[in-house]
């Protein structure tokens, strides 16, 4: 994991349409969990790898809640967003499950 000083900017430019930022095979090779630096000065954590993403994204301790103090944003519209209802990809179980 990387905790590097001086984060790279997040999200990444693209080289050219659908092509991946060649930052995302950087970080695999050498930091598959590293830390990224958003619009608001906040340091969140990227996960790159498969694998990872997939544990992450099934671990019942972390959340989905945009509501939450903490949660990183892309940006100020997605703030905006986060304090109007949520939609169901925002909520957690049991009530993600129940609005699924």
């Amino acid at each position: 994991m990387s905790t590097e000083a001086h984060p790279p900017n997040f999200p990444f430019a693209r080289a050219a349409g659908a092509e991946p930022p060649a930052e995302f095979a950087k970080l695999r090779a050498n930091n598959p969990i590293s830390r990224v630096e958003l619009w608001d000065g906040s340091h969140p954590w990227l996960v790159t790898k498969h694998y990872d993403v997939c544990s992450v994204l099934t671990d019942a301790r972390l959340s989905k809640q945009r509501q939450r103090k903490g949660f990183p944003e892309m940006s100020a519209g997605g703030k905006a967003a986060a304090k109007n209802r949520p939609t169901f990809v925002d909520m957690d179980p049991p009530e993600h499950m129940r609005q699924r």
